[in-house]
């Protein structure tokens, strides 16, 4: 595998849990398998370029965001509130008293 297809298929599963997509989702939406998806996020799928401006689509970012990737999320495809309800209805008690030391330290100046 080379690497192109491995950072490209690791950006497009972030860019679709940022969305809160399943990979089936995805799937319906750019008219594609379930399996396909997988197969692209994993690197072992060469996608057609008609395909990844399907799944920038979808994802409802440009290709310059599609692939860049140094992770630097653009804010403005993410619901703040609503990610961070997602981080705390999916994270353990321990993990949210850590999350709320860290924000207490921010406010302090």
């Amino acid at each position: 595998m080379n690497n192109e297809k491995l950072l490209l298929g690791e950006r497009i599963k972030q860019l679709r849990k940022q969305k809160h997509f399943t990979q089936e989702k995805l799937s319906e939406l750019v008219n594609r398998t379930k399996n396909h998806i997988s197969k692209i996020e994993q690197g072992t799928a060469n996608p057609p370029l008609d395909l990844i401006i399907s799944i920038a689509q979808a994802l409802d970012v440009t290709l310059k965001e599609l692939f860049n990737f140094e992770y630097d999320t653009p804010i403005k495809n993410i619901n703040v509130k609503e990610e961070l309800k997602s981080i705390i209805n999916n994270s353990s008690e321990k993990h949210l008293k850590t999350l709320l030391k860290i924000h207490k330290s921010l406010d302090s100046d």
